[in-house]
């Protein structure tokens, strides 16, 4: 695996928990209700998108990465 391929993993999977983190901490924040309403909905829209970008980037990375190790097979 490339060393960019590697950052760009770790950089969508570091936006990925912080999404969600936020998610749990803006109703904390002290926002009106609507606006905390509001937030959350972008950030859970954020969030699912940052998923099907981490299946699309990691997942292939991740089935050769398990395939070379049960074949025994090293590039």
């Amino acid at each position: 695996m490339s060393k960019a391929k590697l950052g760009v993993s770790i950089a969508l999977l570091v936006a990925y928990v912080l999404s969600w983190v936020l998610v749990i901490l803006v109703p904390t924040m002290g926002f009106t209700p609507q606006q905390s309403d509001l937030y959350t909905s972008y950030l859970l829209i954020a969030e699912e998108v940052l998923l099907l970008t981490c299946v699309i980037v990691i997942g292939p990375m991740f089935i050769m990465d398990m395939k070379s190790k049960l074949t025994g097979s090293v590039k």
